[in-house]
């Protein structure tokens, strides 16, 4: 790693630690918590955009597209506090985006053509074809929780999108890793598993009432929700500072 890399890494982690101590403090709650759990999100998406325009590649075209949407996503999240759908959206949008980079990345024996069609069909068409079932079964009284609002559905449906990719795209990272046993392979499925973490907390928080939970278990989980996120976001981006395009 060349050494203005590593003065860029240890500025990064310097600040985001500094965040990230500030967010969990057992004291610090409040409203101002949320300008502050923003702001981790908002740094890992400003330098990602500064690293793509230096890099001009693809590996960090998607990896600043990923964490610019996820910057938007939580603008409703946290500053927006009242939006569920959006951010829900979006985020699906943000697992698609590092589903390419990885597919960009991964040694594969595909044609980019095929690569993309596959991409489309398994990522895209498919989870969207089962949460289109799902919402007609819920319509119809066929299936999900009884008592949910149509919200609540597209919400779960969104979900049930966005969860498929998330764990496609860990299988992908971890596919990479077993077949280069690289660094970028490494670091970037345990930012999966830890962002998987986080969205069980959200959801446990999100469902609670038709999940049997209770509202301190559910509180409970919130607490841990940016535990795992903000250090999730934070290895993505530190797998754009220390890999290159090829994954070495």
């Amino acid at each position: 790693m060349k050494c203005r890399d590593k003065s860029r890494l240890a500025v990064f982690l310097l600040v985001e630690t500094l965040i990230y101590l500030a967010v969990i403090f057992p004291g610090f709650h409040g409203i101002v918590n949320h300008p502050l759990r923003y702001a981790a999100i908002l740094v890992c998406a400003a330098c990602s955009v500064l690293l793509f325009w230096e890099k001009r590649d693809r590996n960090h075209l998607w990896l600043s597209a990923a964490l610019v949407l996820t910057a938007l996503a939580d603008f409703y999240f946290e500053i927006l506090t009242d939006r569920v759908l959006e951010p829900l959206f979006i985020f699906a949008f943000v697992q698609w985006c590092h589903g390419i980079r990885l597919m960009c990345c991964l040694p594969r024996p595909w044609k980019e053509e095929r690569s993309w069609f596959f991409f489309i069909a398994v990522r895209i068409l498919g989870p969207g074809g089962l949460a289109a079932i799902m919402l007609k079964s819920m319509s119809g009284g066929i299936a999900g929780p009884p008592g949910m609002t149509m919200e609540e559905r597209l919400a779960l449906a969104l979900m049930l999108v966005y969860g498929i990719n998330i764990l496609l795209n860990l299988g992908a990272a971890l596919t990479g890793w077993f077949r280069r046993k690289s660094r970028f392979f490494s670091i970037v499925s345990l930012a999966f598993v830890l962002f998987i973490c986080c969205d069980i907390t959200v959801a446990a928080n999100l469902l609670y009432p038709h999940i049997g939970l209770s509202a301190e278990a559910a509180e409970a989980l919130a607490r841990l929700t940016w535990v795992f996120y903000i250090p999730s976001q934070v290895l993505f981006m530190v797998s754009g500072i220390l890999c290159d395009y090829s994954g070495k």
